[in-house]
């Protein structure tokens, strides 16, 4: 061949490589946003669902996201609302969906209600209700760099005495490759829908989402930290994540808190595109004092109630002249000084079968998995949260605390719970199950 030819060919070969290649890892640039809030329900209607979505409507704006809102919408008119969002979300460097609204779960699979919805029983969801599985589907295809999902929809289910379990709050589902599914609360729980403007979840979230330069697992880290604390540990917000890049909400300086007051749809004045991602200069970095400030601020609030010394001491390896150093340092004495509580049994001892088979009192019970034990095929109920009366070391394989060998667990007691939700986990599946009196956690 012509070398001139050769050369030509090459060229135009490392043109496209060179084309192609940031577009698929990185996106075009634009930020899409599909945010939906149902309120207006005949049965059970929500305070701040459409109050919600006007708040994470405008914050997304104001951090450059190509935002449509939508609010109390029927089941037709939000299916094809999600696949106009897959549509223009197509190599976009970042798609994220809101829903604010009641949701519910039937055997495992979690679903949106429209405000239309006729639900008479478990049948009938399917038909009458938006499956999250289409937002993740429309998301998948349009293959955006960052997909972000945010369900606030784990209100109580208005139709929980039509089903058939009873269930409360939503699944877990495990996100897809670039992608991250935040809950307002841990699944199988609930979220109260709040008493004032805004939900306590949402407005944390538009609070946080305006902080310059955090990325998107660190925003809803500190979302967690913050809505734990206000609520007294009641309401735990929950993440599965499998992004693969960073998102930074906010790349600039810091936005105008948002404001809770909701502005009617109809009063709302044309707004300008946003500017060119590219126009839009890099941000300055933090300044080093204040960033170490926000991390050890929230470092300690992560700590400052644990009973484990050996958080206070990670605290002060990190920041031994920290703020809450003398502290820290006081409560591990107090820590090792405490006489062991009565009803702690800490023997490394084979695992009893069920936890309803230790001796009583227990409430904290280390003891040691075999191998043959965590591979039995015995009964695990809940994910996270366990009956009592299911086969601790496969549960503990399930919960991921021993391994294929087995090893040795801390279990603790917890409240009976009126929901235990099913999942596939390290090769072993737990079941789902309506009100049972006493549980346990590994530690």
């Amino acid at each position: 061949m012509n070398p001139a030819r050769v050369a030509i060919l090459g060229f135009a070969l490392m043109a496209v490589a060179v084309l192609a290649g940031p577009a698929r890892a990185e996106g075009d640039g634009r930020r899409i946003a599909l945010v939906v809030g149902n309120a207006a329900y005949k049965e059970q209607p929500l305070r701040n669902a459409t109050n919600d979505a006007r708040l994470i409507g405008r914050t997304l704006r104001g951090l450059g996201f190509e935002v449509e809102v939508l609010e109390n919408t029927p089941k037709k008119a939000m299916e094809t609302a999600i696949l106009k969002f897959g549509e223009r979300s197509k190599n976009a460097s970042a798609s994220l969906f809101y829903y604010a609204g009641h949701g519910l779960q039937v055997r495992g699979r979690n679903y949106l209600v429209p405000v239309d919805a006729a639900i008479q029983n478990e049948a009938t969801v399917r038909v009458e209700s938006v499956d999250v599985d289409l937002v993740l589907e429309q998301l998948g295809d349009a293959r955006a760099a960052a997909n972000i999902v945010i369900l606030d929809a784990c209100r109580n289910n208005p139709f929980e005495r039509r089903m058939r379990g009873g269930t409360r709050g939503l699944a877990a589902v495990d996100a897809a490759v670039g992608t991250m599914i935040a809950y307002a609360t841990a699944p199988g729980s609930t979220a109260a829908d709040g008493d004032g403007e805004n939900g306590l979840y949402t407005a944390e979230l538009a609070r946080v989402l305006a902080l310059p330069g955090l990325a998107a697992e660190e925003v809803f880290k500190r979302v967690r930290v913050s809505v734990m604390r206000q609520s007294n540990g009641a309401q735990t917000p929950w993440e599965s994540s499998s992004l693969t890049g960073d998102l930074v909400f906010n790349r600039g300086g810091a936005l105008p808190a948002p404001q809770a007051a909701a502005v009617p749809p109809q009063a709302a004045r044309p707004r300008p595109a946003p500017a060119p991602l590219a126009a839009v200069p890099p941000p300055p970095p933090p300044p080093p004092a204040r960033a170490s400030a926000d991390r050890e601020a929230l470092f300690w609030e992560s700590v400052k109630a644990s009973a484990d010394p050996g958080a206070f001491e990670e605290y002060l390896a990190q920041f031994p002249r920290g703020t809450f150093a003398g502290l820290a340092r006081r409560r591990i004495d107090e820590l090792r000084s405490a006489p062991a509580p009565e009803k702690q049994r800490a023997v490394a001892e084979p695992c009893p079968g069920e936890f309803d088979d230790a001796p009583a009192p227990v409430e904290v019970l280390t003891c040691h998995c075999s191998a043959a034990s965590v591979a039995e095929d015995l009964s695990v109920w809940g994910t996270d949260i366990y009956t009592s009366d299911s086969a601790i070391c496969v549960a503990a394989r399930h919960a991921g605390a021993v391994g294929g060998r087995g090893g040795t667990v801390t279990l603790q007691a917890a409240t009976g719970q009126s929901s235990y939700v099913g999942t596939t986990r390290n090769g072993v599946t737990s079941s789902s199950y309506e009100d049972w009196p006493r549980s346990f956690i590994f530690k």
